[in-house]
């Protein structure tokens, strides 16, 4: 059956460029044996020495990790990112075992940014060139099982961009490993889509795709069943047998009718869940889950937006993929922290600004019921774009919050016949996998231009929402929205006031950067006063009140200040250390009471009036030096899965209880118990510097923020945080015991990549004496593969034309030196530890020792093509046990023309 688990633990990573020793250009055996399957070069190949590199787990950003640029502080960089921000890369060891032989193996990539290229087992598997979308790798040819550890490298080259934003660099989202039957639903193969009918129930339609690996044809069913939003299971139906042909895939489309289903709305998120099951040769092979929800969307160009036949306006708000101290590589916690702050202000849409996001973020909103604005990242026409296109529609369709596709941001060529032409050739390639939701783009050029959005079933207006009446009138079919809003209350008014347009999404939620002031939240999360109105706007059935800004101006006693009252009450009352200052009428919710106040340090308090009945109050107090710390978890829940991450915002409390708004520059050193590991922390610091915080950071105006990762284990997660001249603090977190993950484990590096190869002996070479002087130190470091390095360059007499070294007759010897760590493999029940040589080609000794120990191995004779038989020689060594450092030499008489340990050389149980 189907096993998915997760690959983020154990990565080994290297930024740059690695050093490492190249093949000989001189040296033909080299030459060919590297234009072979495998043909990876350096920390591409399996047998690579990575020793040095360190350890991450996923998701990693290392463009955020290594920080700003501070070169060209004005131009030629991205939020103080480097334009080029490098390379790097990540390796990773793990097992197969038996019972997996006869299965498709894959490798998902969720995201990797920006372009990459992945190997498997030193073979190129794919390359994919924006990190917007994931991709998936097929490994099944190439998979090693059992001893046979597997090894993948991936590239990520970030020398060019592809975006004028922050985009990060590296696998900044999860990897997952995917094991089915060679007949199985394939990723994202499942498409459930309904339909209101006249009669008023619902059919839904599920098409279901099957790629079949195996190289014959195969006759199967599609089992689809249904589960309510509560569990229960509410139908069934049952495919014919259908003939699905080899390497192929195919749909098998299927209907259920319901009558009066649970539906999906903005206000009322049921989801159901499909479970499909493949039936081969009478047996189950493969269950595959899909979440849907059942809603009708209709676009109307003169009345706007209904749901379900109710009008809805959209007020939605766009976030890049970023959360202040990690990067790109949020976690799924972040994204829903994020959300659900925007549902709180009373938004019920979101747009995945400017590239498709991670699944989680479809995933809450749907449970929040923002609906979704889904954009992807690069305009065009190539083959690999239409391909990410394809891949976002087919991952994201089944989302009821996904409303419509966009297919661009402010794209120039829009203007011409060029740019049109690439819509239509992205818009069908959309519409070939969902054709029941509107294609559109978030347009900045060319919004008026003829023949400009013929192609467009909805059109996005960026920043221009002055030009909605003229667009209206001259393309009066097209429903029309704000795609990027930027004029804050005047855009929210006219969302409101014109019904043919259905709304639009605020740019952005969240601030992208630590200074700056937010226009909704701030980069940790903090309410924006754009935040606050919006709220007491569109939730104005809820009372609200807020003070603006703070009552806490220090050194400016006696100075007037401004105070704005936000509110939806009728009227705002406000009072000053108990004295009141007079009573308004809010009136215009667009243009809120403004109080002048002389200043004078106290308690600020406002109180909102509903049918003169208090409604809703705020209190603000002048804050004290700081006294204490407090901290609280922003997540919603936590699991302890060894991946969900708490989200924890400290914050520096007054004796009264304030935030002491006004302390920047004290120290703070965080830590947590064995329930959990610290992952990095981040601050509003005005001068922009952003990279990833240690545990140790300064508070900003009484304010950071940490993330921890959440372990399995049995206990709380206890977090501490600790500032000198404060007393210690501790949150203990009760975390959902869920246990782990399904996931992979991360195995050690089984390779002895580190050789060395001595000069040639003539006629006789005494492995004794060598072992014991070892004068080791000028042999030649080489890459091994394909390389006896004696005979190539010193026998041209014997193989070729060149200058004679050596009299006719003369017998070579030569002998191989390395260095090695047994590395920790886990032992399994009845098997040895050996080192197993994939390839010792020729007459010679293999020798394992540690100077009290040494164990011994030989080959006695050459094959009968010397050199292209590539015998293996296996060496028991299993009185050794890991972390004991060897060495190991090797000896060959009588060289043939590729004589040596010519292949990789591994530790391995057998």
């Amino acid at each position: 059956m189907r096993e998915k688990l997760l690959m983020n633990k154990g990565w080994l990573f290297y930024y740059g460029e690695p050093d490492y020793i190249k093949a000989k250009k001189d040296v033909g055996d080299q030459i060919y044996r590297g234009s072979r399957a495998e043909n990876a070069n350096g920390p591409a190949r399996r047998d690579f020495n990575d020793s040095t590199w360190r350890t991450v787990h996923l998701p990693h950003d290392f463009v955020y990790e290594y920080g700003q640029s501070h070169a060209d502080g004005c131009i030629g960089e991205k939020n103080n990112f480097p334009l080029d921000r490098g390379s790097a890369w990540y390796r990773r060891y793990f097992r197969l075992n038996e019972e997996d032989k006869d299965k498709r193996i894959t490798l998902l990539f969720d995201g990797v940014a920006t372009r990459c290229k992945v190997y498997v087992n030193s073979i190129l598997m794919e390359e994919h060139n924006t990190g917007g979308i994931g991709f998936e790798v097929d490994i099944t040819d190439v998979a090693k099982f059992n001893s046979d550890l597997n090894v993948v490298a991936v590239y990520v080259d970030c020398h060019d961009y592809e975006a004028w934003y922050y985009e990060g660099g590296g696998i900044y989202r999860n990897v997952w490993l995917i094991k089915t039957n060679n007949l199985a639903v394939e990723l994202w193969g499942t498409y459930v889509y309904s339909e209101q009918l006249e009669d008023g129930s619902w059919d839904i339609g599920i098409d279901t795709t099957l790629y079949n690996n195996y190289h014959a044809d195969k006759t199967a069913k599609v089992i689809s069943r249904i589960l309510d939003p509560s569990g229960k299971e509410v139908a069934e139906t049952i495919s014919e047998p259908a003939l699905f042909p080899l390497q192929e895939s195919k749909t098998i489309k299927q209907t259920v009718n319901f009558v009066n289903p649970k539906l999906w709305s903005p206000d009322d998120c049921n989801l159901y869940e499909l479970k499909t099951f493949v039936e081969l040769d009478a047996e189950i092979v493969d269950e595959y889950s899909t979440t849907f929800g059942i809603r009708k969307f209709e676009f109307d160009p003169g009345k706007g937006l209904f749901i379900n036949g109710k009008p809805v306006k959209v007020i939605g708000y766009a976030n890049h993929q970023i959360h202040l101290g990690v990067g790109n590589a949020m976690s799924d916690s972040m994204r829903e922290y994020q959300l659900r702050t925007i549902k709180e202000i009373g938004g019920n849409g979101f747009r995945t600004a400017h590239s498709p996001h991670g699944d989680a973020t479809y995933d809450w909103c749907d449970r929040l019921g923002l609906l979704v604005m889904d954009e992807n990242r690069i305009f065009h026409p190539s083959r690999m774009t239409i391909e990410d296109v394809q891949r976002m529609v087919k991952r994201d369709r089944n989302h009821p919050s996904v409303l419509f596709y966009s297919l661009y941001n402010e794209e120039d060529t829009l203007t011409s016949y060029i740019g049109r032409r690439i819509f239509s050739r992205l818009a069908s390639a959309a519409r070939k996998c969902d054709s029941r939701r509107p294609i559109s783009g978030a347009t900045s050029y060319g919004l008026l231009d003829k023949g400009s959005h013929d192609e467009h079933d909805l059109i996005g207006v960026n920043h221009q929402t002055h030009n909605f009446a003229r667009l209206h009138e001259e393309k009066p079919g097209k429903p029309l929205y704000s795609s990027e809003a930027v004029f804050d209350l005047h855009d929210l008014k006219l969302f409101n006031e014109l019904d043919y347009v259905f709304g639009g999404y605020y740019f952005t939620a969240w601030s992208f950067r630590s200074d700056g002031e937010p226009r909704y939240f701030d980069a940790l999360g903090g309410k924006s006063k754009g935040a606050y109105i919006n709220s007491a706007i569109v939730k104005k059935d809820v009372p609200q009140i807020k003070i603006w800004p703070e009552w806490d101006f220090p050194g400016e006693e006696g100075k007037v200040q401004q105070i704005c009252v936000i509110s939806n009450c009728e009227k705002v009352e406000l009072f000053l250390n108990g004295e009141s200052l007079g009573a308004k009428n809010v009136g215009d919710l667009y243009n809120m009471p403004v109080y002048e106040i002389p200043y004078k340090p106290g308690e600020l308090k406002a109180v909102g009036y509903k049918d003169s009945n208090a409604a809703a109050e705020d209190i603000s107090r002048t804050s004290g030096p700081a006294a204490s710390i407090k901290l609280v978890m922003e997540n919603s829940s936590l699991k302890n899965n060894n991946d969900d991450v708490a989200i924890i915002n400290a914050y520096l409390m007054d004796e009264n209880g304030n935030i002491a708004r006004n302390e920047t520059g004290l120290e703070v050193t965080f830590s947590c118990n064995e329930a959990g590991e610290f992952i990095s922390s981040a601050s509003l610091r005005p001068d922009g510097v952003q990279g990833i915080g240690g545990p140790t950071i300064r508070f900003y105006k009484g304010r950071v923020q940490a993330f921890f990762r959440s372990l399995a284990t049995e206990g709380d997660l206890i977090i501490t945080a600790a500032a000198k001249g404060l007393p210690k603090t501790e949150l203990s977190i009760v975390c959902e015991k869920t246990g782990p993950i399904p996931a992979v484990d991360p195995e050690p590096n089984p390779y002895v990549t580190d050789w060395q190869i001595s000069g040639v002996y003539v006629h006789t070479i005494d492995e004794h004496k060598i072992m014991k002087e070892h004068m080791i130190e000028r042999w030649e470091h080489i890459d091994i593969r394909g390389f006896s390095g004696i005979l190539n360059n010193y026998l041209p007499t014997r193989f070729g034309s060149g200058p004679h070294f050596y009299p006719a007759g003369a017998i070579m010897n030569f002998a191989y030196h390395a260095y090695a760590t047994i590395p920790d493999l886990k032992p399994e029940k009845g098997k040895k530890l050996v080192l197993y040589f994939e390839g010792f080609d020729g007459k010679g000794n293999a020798y394992v020792t540690n100077t009290e120990k040494i164990f011994h191995g030989c080959r006695t004779e050459n094959s009968p093509w010397p050199g292209h038989h590539r015998h293996e020689l296996i060496v028991d060594c299993d009185q050794f046990k890991p972390g004991d450092k060897v060495e190991i030499w090797c000896f060959f008489h009588d060289a043939h023309r590729v004589s040596g340990v010519t292949w990789p050389v591994r530790w391995a149980y057998l």
